[in-house]
């Protein structure tokens, strides 16, 4: 088929397979698995919390991830959030490990967690970049950083290239992940100025009706680079609402009885939906904000191997931001927001009302060993 190898990565279908050849195809079992495995992000977080802050953010961080509603909605949805949320973290993890102990092993298991994480999705396949800006930031040498970011990518595609190889085999191309997410249209939804529009839209199949996946994407590629050369002022409008969409919004889309829009909500008069709806838009937009004041308040000054954390932050919410947007992407840079949330609550209740003389207005810095 001409689709093979193309439309998707393979580690959460490698996932699920795993599950099903144990319990059979049992939705439930995936749940439970999924549950798990965000037990084990929230170990990672406070590792993470703790190394950098101090033990006490790493335990709340990790509490408040463990009880934090939009991760419980999708860890029951067989969506690829989870194991990638997972898999990046540890990433992360190592990363925070190398930066602090410069050792080989440190940089090689970052790389293959990472190419790990890719196999789940491709989103996180340009993070090293992000990295790089973040290992020049902590004061290394433009050498020693790309020697740094070159194991990690060598160990990144070790862990791809099978994937690589078979995609080959299959089209006779070279792809190496998948090619430009559902044959390039995620590109020209990004700059379309013809508003909301979604891969299933017919509209937007009409466009490449019975042609070949090949020509589909050189085609969406022309338009999306027209689209931005004309209407520039529309692909920045819709860049806005694509940031608010990832870091604002209820979840509510996957709870039994809310999946209906605020807008259905209203105009149906269905207030308790509403309200529900509401409640968890202004949980989660406070945690949003005292996120960026966490952010805010932190500096960059004082330990910047923190710089770890701001990595997969600010990668997804610019690749979101410019590219293609939706509330479920926000679990992706939730592990390291819950984080500096805590830290913003910690220092806005510290404004609000102050310690007496004597205690530190400064999180003692973590020296423990990871």
């Amino acid at each position: 088929s001409e689709h093979k190898g193309v439309t998707r990565p393979p580690g959460y279908p490698l996932f699920l397979s795993f599950v099903y050849s144990i319990f059979g195809h049992s939705y439930q079992a995936v749940r439970i698995f999924q549950a798990l495995i965000d037990t084990l992000t929230c170990l990672v977080i406070f590792y993470l919390g703790g190394a950098i802050f101090n033990f006490s953010i790493g335990h709340i961080a990790a509490l408040g991830y463990a009880f934090y509603f939009p991760v419980i909605i999708y860890t029951g949805v067989l969506y690829t959030e989870t194991v990638f949320s997972l898999l990046l973290a540890i990433a992360m993890l190592f990363l925070l490990v190398a930066i602090k102990y410069d050792r080989f092993i440190h940089w090689m298991f970052s790389g293959l967690f990472l190419g790990a994480t890719t196999l789940i999705s491709s989103r996180s396949e340009f993070v090293p970049f992000f990295i790089l800006i973040a290992l020049l930031l902590n004061k290394y040498s433009l050498k020693n950083s790309f020697i740094k970011i070159g194991v990690i990518v060598l160990f990144m595609l070790l862990v791809i290239s099978p994937w690589t190889i078979r995609n080959y085999l299959v089209t006779g191309k070279f792809i190496l992940i998948e090619n430009y997410n559902q044959d390039g249209r995620g590109l020209w939804l990004a700059t379309n100025p013809y508003g909301a529009m979604t891969w299933s839209d017919p509209e937007v199949k009409e466009l490449v009706k019975d042609m070949p996946i090949n020509e589909r994407v050189i085609f969406f590629q022309r338009e999306a680079r027209e689209n931005l050369k004309r209407y520039p002022l529309s692909y920045l409008q819709t860049s806005i609402k694509r940031f608010f969409t990832l870091l604002f919004s209820s979840h509510g889309g996957h709870i039994l009885g809310l999946q209906s829009s605020f807008h259905s909500a209203w105009t149906e008069k269905d207030w308790p939906v509403l309200c529900f709806k509401s409640l968890l838009l202004c949980i989660n937009s406070l945690f949003t904000v005292f996120g960026f004041l966490g952010l805010w308040f932190s500096g960059i000054k004082r330990e910047k191997e923190k710089l770890v954390l701001l990595v997969p932050i600010f990668y997804f919410i610019i690749l979101h931001t410019f590219y293609v947007s939706s509330a479920r992407l926000q679990i992706s840079i939730i592990p390291y927001m819950m984080i500096f949330s805590i830290l913003g609550i910690d220092r806005t209740l510290k404004l609000i009302f102050p310690r007496k003389s004597g205690h530190s207005e400064k999180f003692p810095v973590c020296r423990r060993s990871l």
